[in-house]
């Protein structure tokens, strides 16, 4: 017989098992009694994933009309510690890992004004409009 063998005839033979169960068992319907319970608990969340529909366009084209200009704009913003983005047929998901949760209220007017940016240009550009009057036509300033 094993180590393995050995252990578990111990273990089978030892008046002391049964009372090991109970101590467990009482040891987690203590836990269970005393950890305090929220509604709604206090979560500081530092990510913020965004997804930027963009019907029938090819990877690429996400890629290089709405991922890469929204990366260059968001990793340029004060409080933002890492940007990662995935591109897909149709839609582009960008992900920011925040500095902590006040970085979450001071970014997002800002963050929305630079998707609202990239995605216009990005439509115009798919549509074939020069970039100078998409601009003008989007009514908002380039941030790329």
């Amino acid at each position: 017989m094993g180590l393995a063998g050995r252990i578990a005839s111990a273990a089978l033979e030892s008046p002391l098992t049964p009372l090991a169960g109970l101590v467990a068992l009482l040891l987690g319907i203590f836990a269970v009694v005393t950890t305090p319970r929220e509604e709604e608990p206090q979560i500081d969340v530092t990510v913020v994933d965004v997804l930027v529909p963009f019907p029938g366009a090819a990877v690429h084209d996400v890629e290089s009309l709405v991922t890469v200009p929204a990366e260059q704009v968001l990793s340029q913003m004060a409080g933002i510690e890492h940007v990662y983005s995935v591109s897909r047929p149709g839609a582009a998901m960008d992900g920011d890992r925040l500095q902590n949760r006040a970085s979450v209220m001071a970014l997002a007017p800002r963050g929305a004004a630079a998707f609202a940016s990239c995605i216009a240009t990005a439509g115009c550009e798919a549509a074939g409009t020069r970039r100078q009057s998409c601009r003008e036509t989007a009514g908002t300033r380039s941030l790329l």
